[in-house]
Parts: C-alpha cells; sequence; structure tokens
C-alpha cells in the first residue's frame, strides 16, 4: 500500500519532508520544493509542484518505510519499538535503504517471522514479520540479532520462543545448544550479528526465513570438497524473462510460436501434451525471450512456480518464446545438463529455497539467480550427466505422446520410469560432488 490515493498538495509535501528514510533522489526533490514552499509564503502565485516522475514513485512508496521512521523519531533514546512488516522491507534488494536507515538509527534486538497464515482471518496471506527495535545509534554493528522463525501461531511455539527470548536478552547470547535451534514449527538462531547481515551478498537479507539452518547444506558441503566452486553469472550469457503485456487478452493459435509458460514446466522436462501458440507478430512473441537449444527456462515467481523449483532444458530447435513469468538462462563455460540436474536436486533447491522471498507472491530475481553456486565437476563427468539425462527424456517423451493420445495407462508407467531415472541421476550426481565417486556411471 501506498500513497496513490493521496492529493499531492502543499500539506502532503511538508510532512514527506519531514522523513529521513526516503531515498536520497526523492529526499532531495521533497527538501527542495519544500524550502520553495516557505519563500512562496511571499509569493502567493507560485506553489510547490513537484516533477511527475517523483509523485509517480511516492504515490507507490511503502507507506509502512514512513512508519518505521516516524517511530524512531517518535520513541525517547533507548526506546523499544515493536512493528508488525511486510517481508519485503527485510528482504527486497530495492530496499536495502531502509535496512541501512534502520541499523544507523537503531539496535535490531529481534526479527521473528510470522506463517503466511497470521493474518488470513483479514484475508491477506501476506507474509510478515515483527521487527523489535531499540533506538540508539552505533558504529559498531558486530552485535548477535535474536532471528526467529514461526510456521504455526499456537500459543506453545510463542511461549518458546518467548522464553529464548528473555534467557538471550539477560545474557546477550544463548548456550551452545541453543544457539541455533530448530525443529518442524520453530527456528532460533543467534549465532548472526547484524553486521554478517548487512554484509550478506548479493542483498542484504533480514528476513529469519532467509537464515534458516537447513538452506545452508550447500555451503557446509562446499567448504568439504575438492572441486572449485562457481556462481552461475561466471557462466551466464543470457539471461532474460517474457514479454509483459497489459491490457491484451491472449487468444491462443493453431500454429505459429509456441508458448512456454511456467504450466509447461515439470519435473522430467516440458508438457508437450497440449500446446499452445502466438502469431508470430503477437505482443506475446519477442525476439529476446525465444528460446535456442541447450537454454534452462526456470519459473520466476508463484508458490506453484519458483517455490516448485520447476526448470527445464530445452533439448531440440523449436520456435518458441517463453511467458512473462519464466526467464530464459543461457549458460557457455559449463554443461546445461549438468547444471539443470544440479539444480533440481538438494544442493540447487536448499539455495533457492533460500533466496526466493516476496511478500505476496515468492520470486526470484536476476541477481539472486547469477548469485547460485555450484561445483564445477570435470567436464567428462558432466558429458556422461548429459548422455544420461537424455536416456530419461526419451521415457518423458514417451510419457507426453501418450498423455496428448489419452493413454493414462501409458502416460503413468512411462512418466514414472523417467522420475525414477532422474531421482537416481541426481543421486550420482550429488555422490560425484561430495567426493564419494568418480563419475556417475
Amino acid at each position: 500500500m501506498g500513497l496513490e490515493k493521496e492529493e499531492f498538495n502543499d500539506a502532503l509535501i511538508e510532512q514527506l519532508a519531514n522523513y529521513n528514510i526516503l531515498p536520497s533522489e526523492l529526499k532531495k526533490e521533497l527538501d527542495a520544493k519544500n524550502k520553495h514552499g516557505v519563500l512562496d509564503l511571499f509569493e502567493k502565485g507560485k506553489s510547490k509542484s513537484i516533477d511527475s516522475k517523483v509523485k509517480d514513485r511516492l504515490k507507490s512508496f511503502p507507506i509502512e518505510v514512513l512508519f518505521i521512521d516516524r517511530f524512531i523519531q517518535l520513541a525517547k533514546p533507548g526506546g523499544w519499538i515493536a512493528i508488525i512488516i511486510p517481508d519485503g522491507i527485510l528482504s527486497n534488494s530495492n530496499l536495502h535503504y531502509v535496512r541501512q536507515y534502520i541499523a544507523d538509527n537503531a539496535k535490531v534486538e529481534a526479527i521473528v517471522s510470522l506463517p503466511r497464515d497470521a493474518f488470513k482471518h483479514v484475508g491477506t496471506s501476506a507474509k510478515t514479520s515483527i521487527l523489535f527495535l531499540k533506538k540508539q545509534k552505533t558504529d559498531n554493528l558486530n552485535y548477535p540479532v535474536f532471528l526467529a522463525s514461526l510456521e504455526r501461531l499456537e500459543n506453545g511455539y510463542l511461549t518458546e520462543i518467548l522464553s529464548q527470548y528473555k534467557e538471550f536478552y539477560m545474557k546477550q547470547t544463548l548456550s551452545k545448544d541453543k544457539k541455533v535451534y530448530f525443529n518442524d514449527y520453530v527456528m532460533v538462531r543467534v549465532d548472526k550479528t547484524l553486521k554478517e547481515m548487512m554484509d550478506e551478498k548479493p542483498s542484504n537479507r533480514w528476513d529469519a526465513g532467509y537464515w534458516q539452518p537447513q538452506f545452508t547444506i550447500a555451503d557446509d558441503t562446499f567448504k568439504k570438497i575438492k572441486h572449485p566452486i562457481k556462481c552461475i553469472e561466471d557462466f551466464e550469457i543470457h539471461l532474460t524473462y517474457g514479454p509483459i503485456v497489459v491490457g491484451r487478452k491472449f487468444t491462443p493459435q493453431k500454429k505459429g510460436v509456441l508458448i512456454l509458460n511456467q504450466t509447461e514446466i515439470t519435473f522430467t522436462g516440458l508438457d508437450s501434451s497440449s500446446p499452445v501458440f502466438a502469431s508470430q507478430d503477437s505482443p506475446w512473441v519477442i525476439e529476446r525471450a525465444l528460446v535456442k537449444k541447450n537454454d534452462l527456462i526456470l519459473a520466476r515467481s508463484g508458490v506453484g512456480g519458483v517455490g516448485k523449483n520447476k526448470i527445464a532444458i530445452i533439448d531440440k530447435d523449436i520456435n518458441a518464446c517463453v511467458g512473462c513469468f519464466v526467464d530464459i538462462l543461457r549458460l557457455e563455460g559449463i554443461n546445461p545438463y549438468y547444471v539443470i540436474t544440479f539444480w533440481k536436486g538438494l544442493y540447487g533447491w536448499t539455495q533457492i529455497q533460500k533466496i526466493i522471498n516476496g511478500v505476496g507472491t515468492v520470486n526470484i530475481n536476476f541477481d539472486e539467480i547469477k548469485s547460485i553456486k555450484i561445483p564445477v565437476i570435470p567436464a567428462p563427468v558432466q558429458s556422461y550427466i548429459e548422455a544420461e539425462y537424455k536416456k530419461m527424456a526419451v521415457y518423458h517423451d514417451n510419457a507426453m505422446e501418450a498423455k496428448a493420445k489419452g493413454d493414462e495407462a501409458g502416460y503413468k508407467k512411462n512418466i514414472e520410469t523417467a522420475e525414477a531415472m532422474l531421482k537416481d541421476l541426481i543421486a550420482r550426481t550429488e555422490a560425484v560432488i561430495r567426493g564419494e565417486r568418480e563419475d556417475v556411471g
């Protein structure tokens, strides 16, 4: 929610000029107009009109950010602040300046992540957290932050977090066995300092869910292996998304350019049983979003998309374009069949679970995709993985043919075989990564 319904008159401009948390370019514009407005008390013919682009940005500016600033202003030195905020403030890379402002003006005492259904009784599934601050300025950010996450809003779990926080507050630490604690419903950790959180790449993440201990399994494993570790950005030569068409209704065609949406991406490959086409000259077909052989395509948003780790490989030359919620990832210098096998496995998936974020709809951005780490195993092993993946793909294609014909038994038999083969290939690939075997053969 922003200021889209507000009238940008002199009074509102004067009020907004009092907020220091605004991005510097907006603050500068408002300060200039407000100063100009004081002179206007003596020059009745002038007004404080602001640039239309600045006004548009202010209209969409999250009002909860202004509340944070105002609470810090109103609190006495040493006073406490508790505020329920959307997780975007804690995780969105575009709002990193908000986190910096908070760190500069208050001590972050605790962050408690709430389940998505916390406010379902008022009709929202927005992801929220409770942010606890103490008003005090400090240049030293090397202090521990109490991070907690709740999967269920039940008294027992809330009491569990409260009792641990009381111990932490009194001692500014917890016993060794409690510094990182989690079960199916509760996570508590106090081993991270605010400086570590501010320095985290690609964007300084404060949301407690990001720091779930189980999401560090990839990094923990990579510290022990012999293979060099690189990031996807070291191999990426083309990363884009499908066309965003506003105000037009899509009308499927009988032939033309194949449109690849999230629904077509399955665990073992693309579902080609019910193809959807668009005409070559339609706005749903643009040059940069046309796929090439060996491209990876991945869902970029949604619990049922990126939340299900949907990714597929283009294994043949086809005339196709990705939809608006699908990204194309084109790589060079690493085998894409190895990448997709890694991506679908434990070490890829836990990294994705860690970095996806969003208040209403979960998503993953380009910087986050590029930040995914991958061990570079020997090229011959990568080639062997490609050969094994293609063997699996034969059964996937057979399953799609059977599905298109309405042959349910044939579909079930082939898709189950394909899924079993891919899971086995993932397990063998991960064993190579850990150094437990030399090859996947």
